[in-house]
């Protein structure tokens, strides 16, 4: 009957946007892993970046010091001449 082939098309349409919907899920769920992988890589990223600029602060510290032991060796070393 007409009513038997409508709800033949009906439950195939629905059966068709069931799979659409679980195809979405899925890459849903995909970019969902996706972006929490990329914000772990940008937290080491910022944490490596961190650690390196407190390096480049300690490298900077030792050099203004071993710029001040080298002013008092030349002015030793003129007091010695």
């Amino acid at each position: 009957s007409e009513l038997e082939a409508e709800n033949a098309r009906e439950f195939e349409r629905a059966e068709k946007w069931e799979r659409i919907a679980e195809e979405n899920v899925g890459q849903v769920g995909a970019l969902t892993s996706e972006i929490t992988r990329l914000k772990r890589r940008l937290n080491d990223e910022a944490f490596v970046y961190e650690n390196l600029q407190e390096d480049m602060d300690t490298m900077t510290s030792q050099v203004k010091f071993l710029q001040g032991q080298n002013e008092e060796l030349e002015a030793a070393v003129k007091r010695l001449e």
